[in-house]
């Protein structure tokens, strides 16, 4: 007897027109999930506009159609027939997100889909025998987004109880890189706009304290208000309604100095009821559909702020996952260029980031006392410290000037190192307000019995010296990777940096000094940037991974404000490559194996598309 498995024909068709369906979903930038657990959906699907998540699901059935023996039927009038099991109607009828059921035509390699939903609430009443049939009209999926997108919208207006659904947002103009709002008069002038490409521009205004609080960085010379405009439009999809704001957008020119440029930030775009049939305000039932955006005008476009700082070309695999231990950062890798990329941008700090620089700073000021002592002394001092857990830590004598028989140092917890950046933390209220070692002297009733005196301020200042941001002050601008911008903030897009990255293992461990390769590097890449870059930079050192010895080459470049991200490294990536290869076998062998995205992947314990999170195999040393 054969015990081979077979597996059926309709059972691969099916997979094939599963497949087709959640394919031409992501092609459009939704996501498309399997349903493992099949209860009458094969797929869960989120819409996405501008690369975003919006509140708008649906699930979709799928039928194969590869004979006429199936659940699947052609009718006279060229549409389909699909017979589903009234359990499953009943399933679809209750349900609070809408099904789309899709069915794959094998012969033409082509899928057609309805809105069940609606037909069977039509047909409730009538669900008395074991199947229910289906009329799928020839709505061809990859040609119909938008009204794929429009049924969506549909299901939910009925489920909110919104008869005339509007899509609505507020717009707050912006000059950059000031972060300046522009003057009532402008907005005014911009109101008369009045309606365009389907929108309705109308005058808006909104308190700081009803807005988040990142939004502060904006300046405004008025009162607490911030103004802007209300765009409101009837269209069929979110997709359509930012299609057409984008235009306006576009639109909304106001003369400016050299150097600047306009930026837009968008409030999360509302599904509500038409605002003359809601005389009363907006319902409980209003709902938020997207996050903040921030769009800009530059070179006469309109674009997309996090699309124009952080996008990189399809060839580079983007990071998906990483540890706690994972080398920090957020690379894209190009495995064919055996190049990575960074990108950074440059926000303005909040409210939040200032407030806990603050608190920081105050961590790090209780976990020491500034102290001086006699150097006869400090033995003793060293003792009476230890009986309650702390300990002194003497500081290099030129920081400050004393008597040659005193000693400068600090009172401190043991495992603190600010060196090394080591800062335990306290959670105890009592010693964060005092000051965690100050607390514990108190406590103790030491401070006065202990050898030596309070020392200097200068103490102090070294101490904060391990940390920049103290010793310049808070700064009022943050560099941000993708993964840390907040959507809907402005971004510097003229301080935005893009770094290539070449990895090497040393072979040479000999070689410590890579000046010569710096300089050479250099020389070469004046002679290959034009005017897409502000300044440039290159660097070459070793890279402690505690494996193998790894070398590192970085270029980094500010691309010029009216050239994306994207472009920047589309323009330079095989160059910058090919930089790099010029170097490959020098010093014999110094820059051979070079594995870019494998050292990343391995030694820096980072995950890229098409890796598996918890597959990956630790390196031997």
């Amino acid at each position: 007897m054969n015990t081979t498995p077979v597996r059926p024909r309709n059972h691969v068709i099916g997979d094939v027109g599963q497949t087709s369906v959640s394919l031409q979903l992501q092609k459009w930038g939704w996501t498309s999930e399997i349903i493992t657990a099949d209860y009458g959906e094969d797929l869960s699907c989120e819409i996405f506009v501008n690369g975003k998540r919006t509140a708008f699901h649906f699930r979709c059935q799928v039928k194969s159609f590869h004979s006429h023996k199936g659940q699947v039927r052609v009718l006279k009038n060229g549409n389909l027939s699909v017979s589903i099991a009234a359990s499953t109607c009943l399933t679809w009828a209750n349900s609070y997100y809408p099904v789309i059921l899709a069915v794959y035509d094998e012969a033409n390699d082509a899928t057609f889909w309805d809105d069940v939903t609606e037909q069977v609430r039509k047909k409730i009443k009538g669900l008395t025998s074991k199947t229910t049939s289906f009329h799928i009209k020839k709505n061809e999926l990859s040609k119909t987004r938008k009204q794929l997108e429009s049924c969506v919208n549909r299901f939910y207006s009925k489920l909110l109880s919104v008869v005339e659904p509007e899509f609505t947002c507020n717009i707050f103009p912006v000059v950059m890189p000031q972060h300046r709002t522009i003057s009532f008069n402008e907005i005014s002038e911009l109101v008369n706009l009045r309606s365009l490409h389907g929108i309705s521009i109308d005058f808006h205004h909104q308190s700081y304290e009803y807005l988040p609080s990142w939004i502060t960085a904006i300046k405004s010379t008025s009162d607490n208000y911030l103004y802007g405009l209300k765009a409101t439009s009837s269209v069929e999809s979110v997709e359509e309604y930012f299609a057409n704001l984008k235009k306006v957008i576009a639109k909304l020119e106001l003369p400016l100095k050299k150097g600047e440029w306009l930026s837009f930030i968008i409030s999360p775009v509302s599904f509500k009821e038409k605002s003359e049939n809601n005389r009363k305000g907006d319902t409980p039932w209003s709902k938020q559909l997207t996050d903040w955006e921030c769009f800009s005008i530059i070179a006469g476009s309109c674009i997309l702020d996090s699309e124009f700082s952080f996008t990189v070309p399809n060839d580079f695999k983007q990071q998906i996952a990483r540890h706690s231990r994972s080398w920090d950062g957020f690379y894209c890798v190009s495995p064919s260029l055996d190049i990575a990329v960074q990108i950074y941008s440059m926000q303005a700090t909040t409210p939040a980031f200032r407030e806990s620089s603050k608190r920081f700073k105050q961590q790090i000021l209780g976990k020491f006392v500034p102290w001086t002592c006699q150097k006869k002394d400090v033995e003793s001092l060293h003792q009476k410290l230890n009986e309650i857990g702390l300990v002194y830590k003497e500081i290099p004598p030129e920081i400050v000037s004393e008597s040659p028989n005193w000693t400068n140092g600090i009172i401190t917890v043991p495992i603190f190192n600010p060196e090394i950046g080591l800062i335990p933390q306290t959670d105890s209220w009592e010693e964060f307000d005092e000051g965690e070692v100050k607390f514990l002297l108190k406590k103790k009733n030491v401070l006065d019995k202990l050898n030596g005196k309070l020392g200097s301020d200068d103490i102090t200042t070294f101490i904060l010296s391990f940390f920049n941001e103290f010793n310049r002050g808070i700064s009022q601008e943050l560099s941000v990777l993708e993964s840390d911008y907040i959507l809907g903030m402005p971004l510097y897009h003229n301080k935005r940096e893009v770094l290539f990255h070449k990895l090497f293992f040393n072979q040479d461990q000999e070689v410590k000094n890579y000046t010569h390769i710096e300089n050479n590097l250099k020389s070469k890449l004046v002679r290959l940037l034009g005017n897409d870059c502000t300044k440039s930079d290159i660097h070459v050192d070793t890279i402690n991974s505690g494996l193998e010895p790894i070398l590192g080459i970085t270029a980094v470049f500010s691309p010029s404000l009216e050239t994306s991200s994207h472009d920047f490294i589309e323009k330079y990536k095989i160059d910058i490559s090919a930089l790099f290869d010029l170097h490959d076998k020098a010093k014999g062998g110094v820059f051979e194996n070079s594995e870019t995205k494998n050292i990343l992947k391995y030694h820096g314990e980072l995950y890229f598309e098409g890796d598996s999170p918890w597959g990956i195999k630790k390196v031997k040393n």
